[in-house]
Formats: structure tokens, sequence, C-alpha cells
């Protein structure tokens, strides 16, 4: 690995644990739209330090979160993609 991103990585290492960390605690249960959303709502402001700006997308069912679209202008022609999801596979009966 190159010596700079290692360092930089474990300078870091507290900071990004303690994002996971928040991340996890919140019940994003597919169903759970609260949840979902309040994810949203987390990941957003973690991106917006890094300059993105947050779009939210209704859900095509009302039952369900609303999508997060994230985007960031650079000074080149690239163009990054990522996706993601936010919600979870568990109900809240089976959190531990």
């Amino acid at each position: 690995m190159n010596p700079q991103i290692q360092n930089y990585l474990e300078q870091n290492l507290p900071f990004y644990l303690d994002m996971l960390r928040r991340m996890v605690a919140i019940n994003s249960f597919t169903a759970n739209a609260a949840g979902v959303n309040a994810l949203a709502d987390l990941t957003a402001d973690i991106f917006a330090d890094l300059e993105f700006t947050a779009e939210r997308v209704p859900s095509t069912n009302p039952k369900y979160g609303s999508h997060l679209v994230l985007t960031r202008r650079g000074d080149s022609n690239r163009v990054v993609g990522l996706i993601a999801h936010l919600d979870t596979v568990f109900p809240p009966e089976e959190e531990a």
C-alpha cells in the first residue's frame, strides 16, 4: 500500500470507525422509512464535508425511504459513479 495512504488511514481510523458506528446504529430495515431516511441524512452530512450535494428522490412506494443521490463537480471531465443502498435486510426484532 502507498505509505501516504496507509499513514492517512491509520491517523484517521478513529474517525472512520465512529462514522461506521453511527451508521450501523440506525435501524434502516427496508420497511422502516424513517430509519432509512435518517441514514440518508447522516450519509448526506458526511459527504457534505467532502463538497458533495445531496438530492432526495422519493421512492415510488411510500412505505420505503427516499433514494439519496450525491454529486460533486470536479475540475476534469472524468466521471466516477458509486452505487450503494441505505436499507438493511434485518427487521427490528432481529437486532442484537
